[in-house]
C-alpha cells in the first residue's frame, strides 16, 4: 500500500516517470501476494492508467483503466472507488 501511496504523491507533485515505478513496483508486489484480481491490483492499475493520462497517452491509459474498473466492480470495493476508476476511464476515452 505504501508504493500505491506514494505513487499517488509524485503523480500528484507532476513526476509522472517517478510514479509510474512507483506504481509497477505495487502492481507486480500486490499481484503475487493477491492475485490479479485483488483491489490493490485494480488501484495499481489505475495509478498507471492516471500516469499514461499525465503523459497525453490516453490509448496506453484505456486498457489499464478498464482493467481496473472490472476489478473494482468485482471484488464489491466501496462504489466511490468504482467512480473514481471510471471517472479515469472516461477522461481516457475522451481524450
Amino acid at each position: 500500500e505504501m508504493r500505491l501511496g506514494l505513487g499517488a504523491v509524485l503523480l500528484g507533485l507532476g513526476r509522472p516517470a517517478a510514479a509510474r515505478a512507483e506504481f509497477e513496483g505495487a502492481l507486480a508486489i500486490h499481484g503475487a501476494l493477491y492475485g490479479p484480481q485483488h483491489p490493490f491490483v485494480a488501484s495499481a492499475l489505475l495509478g498507471l492508467g492516471r500516469v499514461a493520462l499525465a503523459e497525453k497517452q490516453p490509448g496506453r491509459a484505456r486498457p489499464l483503466l478498464e482493467q481496473a474498473v472490472a476489478i473494482r466492480q468485482k471484488s464489491g470495493v466501496d462504489r466511490i472507488e468504482v467512480a473514481r476508476a471510471e471517472a479515469a476511464l472516461g477522461q481516457a476515452l475522451l481524450a
